[in-house]
């Protein structure tokens, strides 16, 4: 017969269990989240107020899971002009906090996310953000069809094939008269491909990229959750700018 000592080594500890260790993970990056969101006062306008620059409007127009973020930061890491406070302006939000349209109409110097008209905006702000691209220098990421809608699905944005296809006929409606310039997202992934696109910014903007090769994102899970949070910390002070949004490079599963 077993003392109370015994079962309490042998027997089932259910209260005792840690959980996994991809659980805990989770854990840690949604608390991460929450005290260093993506949208700080060094990184997105809002919350940061508008602040004008030398140089061109460069505006990144893409549909969601395109590579966004990976132009943006292609950009942060290899042209040190570009490295201002804030980082860029997120139109989107801009529009979602109901914010003044003088200042953004008329700002100089900065860099545009949108993911316009995938995400709707009132007709004032559309109407603005026409007036902006008309003088500005338009970046326009892409991917595969096939491939975006199967990212879009991991974040539980599903849409048919005729969807997406209706999708990207009112996206080309709305950006083609700017000339948008495309970017394949596989260029984006290796440092010859990066190369051509820092050699095409050169040729639209006049800035000059920094010496020597391209710098990438880190390789390490490690490394790109501390670029994250040091550039949420440090805005373009950090060595390697990384502004992606989830800390996540997976998303959560979903019952």
């Amino acid at each position: 017969m077993q003392t109370g000592t015994d079962a309490e080594n042998h027997g089932p500890k259910k209260s005792m269990v840690s959980p996994p260790a991809g659980k805990f993970r989770e854990m840690l990056l949604d608390m991460a989240s929450k005290v260093l969101p993506h949208d700080t006062q060094n990184t997105t306008c809002p919350p940061a107020a508008v602040v004008c620059g030398e140089g061109p409007v460069i505006i990144v127009c893409s549909i969601m899971r395109s590579g966004t973020h990976l132009l943006l930061d292609s950009l942060f890491n290899n042209f040190p002009t570009l490295r201002r406070a804030p980082l860029f302006i997120d139109f989107d939000a801009y529009e979602r906090g109901s914010l003044p349209l003088e200042p953004i109409v008329g700002v100089t110097g900065a860099i545009i996310k949108t993911h316009y008209p995938q995400t709707p905006l009132k007709p004032a702000y559309a109407a603005a953000l026409a007036e902006i691209a008309s003088r500005a220098v338009v970046f326009k990421p892409t991917r595969p069809a096939n491939q975006v809608r199967n990212s879009l699905a991991k974040w539980e944005m599903r849409m048919s094939i005729e969807e997406f296809a209706e999708l990207e006929r009112r996206f080309d409606n709305f950006w083609a008269p700017f000339a948008p310039n495309v970017v394949e997202f596989s260029t984006l992934l290796d440092s010859q491909g990066v190369s051509q696109f820092l050699q095409l910014v050169q040729q639209r903007t006049g800035f000059k990229p920094r010496a020597g090769r391209p710098m990438m994102p880190a390789h390490s899970r490690f490394g790109v959750y501390l670029d994250k949070a040091l550039t949420r910390v440090l805005g373009c002070r950090v060595r390697r700018v990384n502004t992606t949004i989830g800390y996540r490079v997976s998303p959560k599963n979903r019952p």
